[in-house]
């Protein structure tokens, strides 16, 4: 825990904490819609021998994007942000999202982040691979099951993309996304 937040926390205060990292990102699923989805990020940018800047976008999953040539698009251009614009830039990004959108918890977002890679190669998918994989996709997304049954069917479908070309895009394209979940952009989407 960083002083501030011991300080937030001490005080009882009610005020949203936002986060400087080198690095921050979050996965949203569409409180409405199914698998509709956005993916926030933050980057800090080191100016060299000017002052650094925050880099901040906001992008969703492009249907069919591996034969559109762009697995995302963005919704909000990605914004050159100065230390003392960037809390208030979050937070206004945090509350236009926050009315149609959830953040994905930590646990969830490998689960996320496969159903981003599902919806971009839906047609790569549909062309190219066995039938038991459908079930297998079907059951890792239904929110109804465990989380253990989900993460079974999620490993097998996995397994059906073995040797395929579009596994290693998943592993270390897409899947990497959910190395980087920040849990201080979950809280200010769900608190």
């Amino acid at each position: 825990m960083r002083l501030h937040e011991e300080y937030i926390q001490r005080h009882n205060l009610s005020v949203p904490v936002v986060l400087y990292d080198d690095h921050s990102q979050i996965i949203l699923r569409s409180r409405n819609k199914p698998y509709s989805w956005r993916v926030i990020s933050t980057y800090w940018r080191s100016g060299g021998h000017q002052p650094g800047y925050f880099e901040i976008s906001c992008k969703m999953p492009v249907h069919n994007g591996y034969h559109k040539g762009k697995m995302l698009e963005d919704i909000i251009r990605p914004r050159t942000v100065f230390w003392d614009s960037y809390e208030g830039c979050v937070l206004d990004l945090i509350d236009a999202q926050k009315p149609d959108f959830l953040a994905v918890s930590g646990d969830e977002t490998p689960l996320a982040s496969w159903g981003i890679f599902l919806l971009v190669y839906d047609r790569w998918i549909a062309a190219n691979v066995p039938l038991e994989f459908y079930e297998f996709a079907s059951q890792s997304l239904d929110e109804s099951l465990s989380m253990e049954k989900r993460w079974a069917s999620y490993n097998l479908a996995l397994n059906c993309l073995k040797g395929t070309e579009v596994e290693d895009v998943y592993k270390y394209q897409i899947q990497p996304w959910s190395d980087s979940h920040s849990k201080w952009l979950e809280h200010l989407i769900n608190d």
